[in-house]
């Protein structure tokens, strides 16, 4: 009887243990293997995460001289429109710091108006311009994000 019950008491510790992980902690693999994912942009341009996988920004230098700001979901497939009229950002290089304005561009193929839009548009004094985009203030839906960079 006493053989029964320890064995009993084995195979159910034995059950227990390796029920109890998870299909994730199953197989032993890099930490960030495991959690490290891939966005792709839908524009060309570079993809800069916002929040802690809340939302990006898609970054684009087009060739006649426009750098674009596309607002996208944390996914990076849907783009996200904002109540705003502009986005107010720094051209930083170097040790100079010169304010610019991103306006809001209309869609009416998407029904997109200025003031509730996922683009914005600024003309670039340099097209090849160096340094990095500073946004001090973003307002995403209800969050709101601070120095947002985005390196040119």
């Amino acid at each position: 009887m006493k053989i029964i019950s320890l064995s009993l008491i084995t195979l159910t510790a034995f059950w227990m243990n390796s029920c109890s992980k998870s299909k994730h902690q199953a197989h032993d693999h890099p930490e960030e293997e495991s959690h490290h994912h891939v966005h792709s942009s839908l524009m060309g341009g570079t993809l800069i995460e916002i929040g802690d996988h809340a939302f990006n920004i898609e970054f684009l230098k087009k060739e006649n001289g426009v750098w674009s700001l596309y607002i996208l979901d944390a996914h990076a497939e849907n783009f996200v429109r904002i109540k705003s009229p502009q986005i107010d950002a720094f051209w930083v290089d170097g040790g100079l710091k010169t304010p610019i304005q991103f306006q809001a561009i209309a869609n009416p193929a998407t029904g997109e108006t200025v003031g509730e839009t996922s683009q914005f548009d600024f003309e670039a004094i340099d097209a090849n311009a160096s340094g990095e985009i500073l946004i001090p203030s973003l307002k995403i839906s209800t969050k709101e994000f601070v120095d947002v960079r985005i390196e040119l």
